[in-house]
């Protein structure tokens, strides 16, 4: 029955769609590759940022070079996405265009290639993080991209997002 759904739903919404059928159908699929899943994400939204459903999929998945670019006592008070690297807003430039070698040390991660797809940042709600891709566009990684909601959504959806309590139902009458 399940499947039925899931076929009349691929009819109707992706009847016109530009995308192939088969590459849809396997990233809705749970046993999707996380690079599928994530080329699905893109392909359906805006490519200038990411949603808060795909970027849950990529931190899961693990493929992620998640860049918070809040400032330090700002993570230390409010929390930080799991993944994430903290490079400030007035650092990133500089930060980007260090060698890997240098990058490495000073943030414990790999730098990011220019070609990478998978280059997100992130703020408090958005503004910084799209001053941020800004700057490293100019630095040549054309395709790095925001998530938009940044930590106030992170927090409010993953966090806060109240539990379903069941109903109590009485038999009395």
């Amino acid at each position: 029955m399940a499947s039925r759904a899931v076929v009349r739903l691929s009819k109707s919404v992706f009847s016109r769609s530009v995308l192939p059928r088969v590459v849809i159908a396997k990233a809705l699929s749970s046993n999707a590759s996380p690079r599928e899943r994530i080329w699905s994400c893109k392909k359906e939204t805006d490519r200038s940022q990411i949603g808060l459903e795909c970027l849950k999929d990529m931190v899961v998945d693990g493929d992620i070079q998640l860049f918070d670019v809040r400032e330090p006592h700002e993570l230390a008070s409010l929390g930080k996405i799991p993944k994430s690297v903290n490079i400030p807003l007035a650092q990133v430039v500089e930060a980007f265009s260090m060698s890997p070698a240098e990058f490495k040390e000073k943030y414990r991660v790999p730098k990011p290639d220019v070609k990478d797809e998978n280059l997100i940042f992130h703020c408090q709600s958005g503004r910084r993080a799209q001053k941020a891709v800004e700057g490293v566009k100019q630095l040549g990684f054309e395709k790095a991209i925001i998530f938009a909601g940044g930590w106030s959504e992170w927090e409010f959806y993953i966090k806060r997002r109240p539990q379903a309590v069941p109903r109590k139902v009485s038999y009395e009458r």
